[in-house]
């Protein structure tokens, strides 16, 4: 499975292309989080217990996928240390203030603050790394914007808490540093994966744990939409878009990766049956124009 899903794109189609296929196929697995993420959320299953659970067996499935070509990787050691203390301070403290400011200011609002990582990657790129940015983006990123705002149409509820907000930033500045670190890592996909993943783990135990909700999930559906979170919601979309990212530059891959909120309203359509409205149908063509219009670039 590792060997069909990593080689496929780069066997039929130029770098660049496959660089966009992989970038495009984690967001429409990130897509599913929203339908699974309920099913738990539904039966109970804290949020920081469900990320706990979520990251070990996304890890042990990377686990297994590594085996057999375990004898042939020789990866620099402080190389995998610096992934693990990624995902240890980055993705896994995003999702923790993400979850925060959704529960401050709303998760429609949340949304749209959090998807203005992309601006962040520029910045940063910008600032520390000295790499200029072509002037071309800005109207894409207000594109964006603008789609995000339609999007969510609805399901902003006019509460501007300042510490959701804040929540809201700092959860998109932390996954910007996420995606600048994978870009930089010369640690290949797969490898690359089951560091973030491990160092995912203490911070959301010791967040569980903080809450008093740290449990092992019983019931076998719960097992089942945490083996689908575990495995097409994290472990394969972080794999694909690492993978992307050898291909595209990190600007290029932030702004790809904006299109999840329309994977995640597809599913919810056709899984949870929720319904879209001509807005939000307005938002989902702003923002494919905005991303088609970045691969111009």
């Amino acid at each position: 499975m590792r060997s069909s899903i990593l080689r496929f794109a780069s066997f039929n189609f130029t770098s660049r292309q496959a660089g966009i296929f992989y970038t495009l196929l984690s967001g429409l697995l990130f897509g599913l989080l929203g339908y699974f993420g309920m099913s738990l959320i539904n039966a109970q299953l804290s949020v920081y217990n469900t990320q706990f659970w979520r990251f070990l067996l996304s890890a042990i499935c990377l686990s297994l996928m590594l085996l057999p070509s375990l004898n042939k990787t020789c990866i620099a050691k402080i190389e995998l240390f610096k992934l693990f203390l990624c995902g240890s301070f980055f993705y896994s403290s995003c999702a923790i203030f993400y979850f925060q400011a959704s529960k401050h200011i709303g998760s429609g609002l949340a949304m749209i603050i959090f998807y203005t990582y992309p601006v962040m990657v520029m910045i940063t790129n910008k600032m520390v790394f000295r790499i200029s940015i072509s002037k071309l983006y800005y109207p894409v990123l207000l594109m964006i914007g603008c789609g995000l705002i339609l999007l969510t149409h609805g399901s902003i509820n006019g509460n501007l808490d300042l510490s959701g907000i804040l929540f809201s930033l700092i959860a998109a500045f932390l996954y910007a540093l996420y995606i600048i670190c994978g870009k930089k890592s010369p640690v290949p996909a797969l490898p690359a994966s089951l560091m973030l993943c491990l160092g995912c783990l203490p911070t959301c135990f010791f967040a569980a744990w903080l809450e008093q909700s740290f449990s092992v999930p019983n019931g076998f559906h719960n097992w089942i939409n945490l083996l689908g979170l575990s495995i097409l919601c994290t472990a394969l979309p972080i794999m694909c878009l690492l993978k992307g990212l050898q291909y595209l530059n990190t600007v290029q891959a932030s702004i790809l990766s904006v299109l999840e909120p329309i994977f995640v309203l597809l599913f919810g359509m056709l899984l949870l049956g929720e319904q879209i409205n001509l807005i939000q149908m307005a938002g989902v063509i702003v923002l494919l124009g905005g991303a088609f219009l970045s691969l111009l670039f």
